[in-house]
């Protein structure tokens, strides 16, 4: 359902999204890294662990959840 859950997620504090799909390419501004296999998730999973990542991200945005088991 389109109601612009991702757009609106996309405008919290240092957020990044995880984009499982390109829609996000319409969202101006938006921080993402484009997910396309279980093992890229994974991998960016572990990066998040980092202080780094904590310091730069305050909000972590999964687009689209039903996605994620496609790429598995």
């Amino acid at each position: 359902m389109k109601t612009g859950k991702t757009t609106t997620a996309a405008k919290f504090p240092k957020a990044l999204l995880l984009a499982f799909e390109t829609g996000y390419l319409a969202i101006p501004g938006v921080m993402a890294q484009p997910i396309n296999k279980w093992s890229e998730f994974k991998q960016v999973l572990k990066q998040l662990k980092d202080e780094r990542a904590h310091e730069a991200y305050s909000n972590i945005i999964i687009d689209t959840v039903s996605d994620i088991c496609r790429a598995a």
